[in-house]
């Protein structure tokens, strides 16, 4: 979905859950809405992925669209306390919400 479809949509009462996947590091938020049961990235003006650098930039640009809860996910491929692939041989996947 385009960014400015997303933000005229949210800003004329569209309710989207949205969801911000995170990095491993925390460096990239990535934002992402479900539309008819089906998860589509945000895309900006030239056609990537939307990315905020800190979560605190990706708040703000929510708040702008009068969205005040988001789904974090954050999935790790490793262990980080060990270094290691995480036990179970899949990926691991936290989810949080947040609201603001």
């Amino acid at each position: 979905m385009e960014k400015k479809q997303f933000m005229q949509w949210a800003k004329h009462g569209g309710t989207p859950h949205c969801v911000l996947m995170a990095c491993a590091d925390g460096s990239n938020y990535v934002l992402e809405v479900t539309v008819h049961d089906q998860i589509q990235l945000i895309i900006d003006d030239s056609g990537h992925a939307l990315v905020f650098p800190s979560i605190e930039q990706a708040q703000d640009f929510l708040r702008k669209c009068k969205i005040h809860e988001v789904e974090l996910r954050l999935q790790v491929a490793h262990d980080e306390m060990i270094g290691e692939q995480a036990s179970s041989g899949h990926d691991v996947e936290q989810t949080m919400t947040l609201k603001f």
